[in-house]
């Protein structure tokens, strides 16, 4: 099933949690890299509209991926959705602006 869909079978394993653990660990240094100095509430909303390519005021999954490309960070497609919930706090689906801040610097949100 894991080769057909690209859903990892096991995400109750610490493994899985390990590497999700990890990705969101680089994908949050990845993005403090790019706000370098500038790193106000008001920047990390301009990086976020920046990845809202559709300006809706969320970041879907699709959005998500291509801001990982973005920043460089290869991420094989089962852990995609892992990684995306970890920062979707409120499990709505789609990144809100509030849990972006959060993810990036938990003090500004």
């Amino acid at each position: 099933m894991e080769s057909t869909w690209g859903i990892c079978e096991h995400e109750d394993s610490d493994i899985y949690r390990q590497t999700i653990g990890e990705y969101s660990r680089v994908t949050r240094e990845q993005l403090i890299t790019l706000l370098g100095k500038h790193n106000t509430k008001q920047d990390i909303l301009k990086v976020f509209s920046d990845f809202d390519l559709h300006q809706t005021g969320c970041i879907t999954i699709d959005e998500f991926a291509n801001m990982l490309a973005k920043l460089q960070i290869a991420v094989d497609r089962k852990y995609l959705r892992g990684i995306f919930r970890t920062i979707n706090l409120t499990k709505s689906g789609t990144i809100h602006a509030e849990e972006f801040v959060h993810f990036i610097n938990p003090q500004l949100a």
